[in-house]
């Protein structure tokens, strides 16, 4: 009926003082609904809305679950995941300083893709791939001046596409190779 789709949409409109654009949603194990924001991750635990400050002003583009639950945050110039404090509280775990060595001056700017995998979770910008494990450990670092495209798991292996060279595989020695006629994807 128009009066209960009145109230679902009254329901999910944050009461916050916020420019009303979203990026990504994502739903956690105890039915807590994320959305990606310009600025924040907003969460919505079925009664009220909060907002989980990030270290970097931007969007908040990309949102994943774990295995375990846990929630993965792709933003502007950071990435990580959400812990919940004792008090019910999500805060944002920024795993970006652990690649600052790794980085020295450079900017990565938005995280477009995210992939969660059983023992990783890797984070795509334009020109860098970062992955982390289950823990957010990091376990390594990719540069592609061609920038990066689409990202996928297949049959326990990661494909990325390499733009301007072709579809690539994660191999056990931590580097891509081209898969059989993977150039015509460039």
């Amino acid at each position: 009926s128009a009066f209960a789709q009145e109230v679902l949409v009254s329901r999910f409109k944050p009461d916050l003082p916020v420019y009303p654009q979203f990026f990504s949603v994502v739903q956690g194990a105890d039915g807590t609904i994320y959305l990606g924001h310009d600025q924040q991750v907003l969460r919505f635990d079925g009664n009220r809305w909060s907002a989980i400050a990030l270290p970097t002003v931007g969007p908040v583009r990309e949102l994943a679950m774990g295995r375990d639950g846990r929630i993965w945050v792709g933003a502007s110039n950071s990435f990580g995941y959400l812990s919940r404090d004792e008090t019910g509280a999500d805060r944002f775990v920024d795993l970006t300083p652990t690649f600052e060595k790794a980085l020295g001056q450079e900017t990565f700017s938005d995280i477009w893709r995210m992939l969660v995998t059983g023992d990783a979770v890797y984070f795509a910008a334009l020109n860098h791939l970062f992955a982390v494990s289950a823990d957010g450990e990091p376990l390594g670092l990719w540069r592609h001046p061609g920038r990066f495209g689409a990202l996928s798991e297949v049959g326990g292996s990661v494909y990325v596409q390499w733009r301007g060279e072709g579809l690539k595989r994660l191999g056990t020695d931590g580097t891509f190779h081209m898969v059989p006629d993977g150039e015509r994807f460039a």
